[in-house]
Parts: structure tokens; C-alpha cells; sequence
């Protein structure tokens, strides 16, 4: 008889392994159960019988919808991914295979442990990793395999997706992916831009007062706060039916967390006393499962039943606040290596807009890092060209070629992703600011507003254009566009500056100094909210509190003039106005 497996002495072995996964095997199973299994089964058979073979491949296991497959040689082994990708059987049975059964494979090759049946170790551990960032048609291989095999496989050139963090696994690893042959995996196969949103889920709250309370008071509750949370530009929010059907499963918040695919659960308790309604909301991160935010409020149940409830507003604001400081907590306390992809974006857009030179330079970092994992993504480029204007516009920019840094960087964006709102608009952003190619610059904040109507950077930096070079009332409209397209915008106070200076544009200092003395309120350090403060103080008649500001931006930027100032910007209207002020204010002419 054959030995037992842990009797068999395991032998160190050279091998590059594949894992090939059948996507969603469980939704397909539960649609038809044995029809598709039998149809897996045939599949699988086919590759077993026919593919694996003709490439010198010993398959090692089968998984129910997966195999584990062994070569001695990487290119045969990447070859034959291809091969697999591209397989059709010759015989399907009850219908069309290849609309149903999409694969995903994962290669890597290495040293091992074999007992002469299975094989064992970090290697075998890696590959099934893989397919963690592997989606329908995929083939991902490390580099291990790309210096092994030729790049060139079957005239598909592979994509590299940069340094990856793997879920438990502790360095994050250089991958590569194939597109998917023609006709097979998902509609696209160019490289995906990430969803950096947070995910969040809301699960039923409990509930006291049942009898009096109007039929359908719980679910209404939940859409309300879905529907308010869901405004928030940093936020992904799982919808009710999905939350209540994975509360109703009695796991424990992890569980139910990991279920639904979130990291963030809401929960709470709310009570009615006649007509007056009581709300306590609990945000948890089940990942360290701390309680992080907890908010108690109270009104009238018709506030509930309002398009703009204040109820809600309240409780959407303070839970999406809470959550951002807690990933910008993480942000500027763990090391790059550590933090996903999601909280180096999340706390580099946010770190760079707090615009303190320590903030920047961190925020600078993160991305640098971002762009190190994603090369082939458009957005953290458009970013990092974001932070080299606001590094110009805080003074930090000592060579004078900030602005040049940006467009470079826009640049680079848009060779990866020609209709990018965020690059388009941040490049004509910058353009603006040069105040050199205006007439380019506003070409492009048109294609950004075009490209995507509800980026609502566009329309913030077409109202900078009109500040600058065109039009009071249109920066105006423009502005309150992009507010009202990001209403609990985390950087609220950058939008609030962009209006007030927008009013300052139409003359309107009536509006203009209450809008600056809150963005100044939100943000005591950003140059053009104290600027446009300062003019709307100087001109509304109030030197002394406009020499305050002056001198708060002199502690800011010491180095500061009006011809450093003004720079190429000089024949703007508004530009000309701040200059003024601060000149007759005391500020050095040069």
C-alpha cells in the first residue's frame, strides 16, 4: 500500500505553479446548481485532458471549481494561462460555455516542498494570493515569471500593475497582468481605474416605540441616512437590501462586514415619543474593531420626512468626518508599506489640502507611493499634479517651476486616461495660473465640464478661470455648481474659498466676507482664503482686521511681494485688486 502523505519525505522542488479559479462559481451554482456544476465539471475536464498536457503541465489538484497546476518551466506555464483563457470545449453540454464559465489565473514560480503527490510552501501560498487582484479573464504572474518568460506572449504585451498588497500577505508584490484573449472575461480589459472610496455599510437600527410609529418608519429611516452618507464624495455605501439580508444572518460585525465586502458598519438605536424622533449612530472599523464615532440627536419626525432633513445632515456629516480623520490618523501614523492603497489616496487628498508645508510633504509621499503600486492609473498623477499647484500657490515652490511640475505631471495622467475630468481640469488649473496659455487653459476646464459633468473639480477650476480672466457672475455659478455637486465635501473649506473669491470676482462683498471668514475658520493656513479675506476686509472698509490678515500671511510666506505675488498673473483683474491692497497694507513692492 502507498504510503500516507505525511509519511512520504517532502523534497525542496523548482516549480511555477498556476491556479486557475472559475469567477463567481457560487451565484452560478445557486442559478442552475447541478446543471452548472455538471458544465464546470466538463470544463475543467476539457483544460485537465486537453490543455494542460500540450504544455508539459501536471495538474495537482482539483478544487471543485478550480485546478492547481505544476510546470517545470515559467514560459510553458504562462503560455498556457493564455491557452486556457482561449479554451472552448469541443462538446458543451445544455448550452453555451463560454457565456457562463469565465476564468482567472494566477502564475508564479519558485522554490517548494513536494511530498511526490502535493507541494507545500510560501510559493504554492503566493499564487493562490494572486487571484485575489485577478478578475474575469485576468492572467496575473509575478516577476519572478515575467524574468523567466518571454514578454511577449502570443503578441499580448503584459500590463504591470506595480506593487500590490496582498490580503495576509506581509510585503506587497510586483505583479503583471495579460489582457484577456479576445472574446473572453470582462468587457474591458484595459487597466481599471481603483475605487478609492471608503466602504460602508448601514445596518438596521433598533427601534423602541413601535406602536406609534408610522408603518415603514425603519426602512425609511435607513434610505435616509443611505441616501445622505452616499453624498459624500469619499464614501461607497452598500444599499439597504444587501445590509438588512446580512444583518439578518446573526454573524458578528466582522463577519457581516467581510460579507458585504465594507471595512465601515453603522448601526444605532432609535426611539419615538409621540412626535419627536431619537437617533444614536455608531460607526464601527471592524478591521480594528474600534468604535471610532458615536452621535446622539433629536427632532421632529416631520424633519425626517424633509428632502433636506437636518436630522440626517447631521448625522452624515459627523460620521463621514469621523471616518476621514480616522483614515488620515492612519495616514500620518503607520508607515507607507502599511497602509492600503485606498488610505495613502484617502489621506494624501486630504493631508495636501490642509496646505501646512508638514501636511504637503507627507501628502506628497503618500502619493508618490500610490503611483508606485497603480503606474498605469490615471488619478493619483492628476493628484500629485494638484499638490504641485498648491505647492505653488502656498509658497513652497522656491525653483519656480511648480506650475511647470504640474502640467508634466497632468500630462502623464492623460497619456493613461485621455478623458480624465480630474487631469483635464487640474492641467487647466495649472495653465491658469501660469497665465500664459489662458486661452488653452479654458479649452480644457470646458473638456473637463464635458467629459464628466459631475467631477466637481472641473467646475471649481472653471470658476477659478472666470475669476481670474472672464467673468464675475459665471465664477459664481460655476462655484456654487461644484458645491452643490459635493455638499459634504471633506475639503469644504477649499470649496467655500473658491466662492468667496468667486463673489469677490462679481463684487459681491456682501456674500464674499462671510464665505472667506468661514473657509479662513475651517483652514487658518491657506494663502487664497486669507488673500480673498483680506480684500474682501480692505475693501469692505476694515483695514485694521485686513492688516491682521496680511500679517498672518506674512507669517506664512515671510518671503512674500507683490511682484512675487503677481508674477505672470498681473493682467487679471482680480490678481491686480489683491496686489493693491496688500501693497497699500504695507506689503514690500519687491
Amino acid at each position: 500500500m502507498d504510503r500516507f502523505a505525511e509519511e512520504r519525505p517532502l523534497q525542496p522542488v523548482w516549480a511555477a505553479i498556476v491556479f486557475v479559479d472559475v469567477v463567481d462559481s457560487v451565484s452560478l451554482i445557486q442559478a442552475d446548481e447541478r446543471g452548472m456544476v455538471e458544465r464546470i465539471r466538463h470544463f475543467l475536464a476539457g483544460i485537465a485532458r486537453s490543455v494542460v498536457p500540450s504544455f508539459g503541465g501536471q495538474v495537482l489538484e482539483r478544487q471543485g471549481d478550480g485546478l492547481l497546476l505544476r510546470f517545470t518551466d515559467a514560459g510553458a506555464a504562462l503560455r498556457c494561462a493564455v491557452a486556457l483563457q482561449a479554451y472552448r470545449p469541443g462538446e458543451m453540454p445544455a448550452a453555451d460555455l463560454a457565456g457562463d464559465i469565465r476564468l482567472r489565473v494566477a502564475v508564479h514560480s519558485g522554490s517548494l516542498l513536494s511530498d511526490g503527490h502535493a507541494v507545500y510552501g510560501a510559493a504554492v501560498n503566493l499564487t493562490a494570493r494572486l487571484l485575489t487582484v485577478a478578475t474575469a479573464g485576468d492572467i496575473v504572474f509575478t516577476s519572478d515569471v515575467k524574468a523567466l518568460a518571454d514578454a511577449q506572449v502570443h503578441g499580448l504585451a503584459p500590463l504591470d500593475m506595480g506593487l500590490c498588497h496582498l490580503k495576509h500577505w506581509r510585503e506587497p508584490v510586483h505583479l503583471w497582468r495579460l489582457p484577456a484573449p479576445c472574446g473572453r472575461g470582462a468587457a474591458a480589459h484595459g487597466v481599471r481605474e481603483p475605487d478609492w472610496r471608503a466602504r460602508l455599510a448601514v445596518l438596521p437600527f433598533s427601534m423602541q416605540g413601535l406602536v406609534s410609529a408610522p408603518q415603514g418608519l425603519q426602512d425609511f429611516l435607513m434610505d435616509s441616512l443611505i441616501a445622505g452618507l452616499s453624498r459624500h464624495p469619499g464614501l461607497l455605501v452598500t444599499s439597504r437590501l444587501s445590509a438588512v439580508n446580512a444583518a439578518l444572518t446573526a454573524l458578528a460585525p466582522a463577519d457581516v462586514a467581510r460579507r458585504l465586502g465594507v471595512r465601515y458598519l453603522v448601526t444605532g438605536s432609535s426611539w419615538l415619543m409621540g412626535q419627536r424622533l431619537g437617533l444614536v449612530m455608531h460607526l464601527l472599523d471592524t478591521r480594528s474593531d474600534e468604535l471610532i464615532w458615536t452621535e446622539r440627536v433629536s427632532g421632529d419626525l416631520a424633519d425626517l420626512l424633509q428632502p433636506e432633513s437636518a436630522l440626517v445632515g447631521t448625522l452624515a456629516r459627523g460620521c463621514a468626518t469621523a471616518l476621514l480623520q480616522s483614515q488620515v490618523r492612519d495616514a500620518l501614523t503607520m508607515p507607507l508599506p502599511q497602509l492600503d492603497s485606498h488610505a495613502l489616496m484617502t489621506g494624501a487628498v486630504t493631508l495636501m489640502h490642509l496646505v501646512s508645508e508638514t501636511d504637503l510633504r507627507r501628502s506628497e509621499a503618500m502619493l508618490h507611493a500610490v503611483i508606485e503600486r497603480h503606474r498605469h492609473i490615471a488619478s493619483p498623477k492628476a493628484w500629485l499634479a494638484k499638490w504641485h499647484v498648491l505647492s505653488a500657490v502656498q509658497g513652497m515652490d522656491e525653483r519656480g517651476d511648480a506650475l511647470t511640475h504640474a502640467i508634466d505631471m497632468a500630462d502623464r495622467a492623460l497619456d493613461l486616461e485621455p478623458r480624465s475630468a480630474l487631469a483635464l481640469s487640474v492641467k487647466g488649473h495649472a495653465l491658469c495660473h501660469q497665465g500664459v496659455r489662458i486661452d488653452e487653459a479654458h479649452r480644457l476646464l470646458d473638456d473637463a465640464v464635458d467629459a464628466n459633468p459631475s467631477e466637481p473639480m472641473a467646475w471649481l477650476y472653471r470658476s477659478v478661470w472666470h475669476q481670474m480672466w472672464g467673468e464675475g457672475p459665471l465664477a459664481v455659478a460655476d462655484a456654487q455648481h461644484a458645491l452643490g455637486l459635493s455638499p459634504l465635501d471633506p475639503q469644504l473649506a477649499y470649496f467655500e474659498m473658491m466662492l468667496g473669491n468667486a463673489y469677490l470676482a462679481q463684487g459681491d462683498l456682501e456674500r464674499a466676507l462671510p464665505m472667506c471668514q468661514s473657509a479662513v475658520l475651517k483652514n487658518n493656513k491657506h494663502l487664497p482664503a486669507l488673500r480673498g479675506l483680506l480684500l474682501a476686509q480692505f475693501e469692505s472698509g476694515n483695514a485694521a482686521a485686513a492688516a491682521d490678515s496680511l500679517a498672518t500671511i506674512r507669517r506664512l510666506a515671510p518671503q512674500l511681494t507683490v511682484s512675487s505675488y503677481l508674477g505672470t498673473t498681473q493682467d487679471s483683474p482680480l490678481r491686480r485688486r489683491v496686489a493693491r491692497a496688500m501693497q497699500s497694507l504695507g506689503l514690500p513692492p519687491h
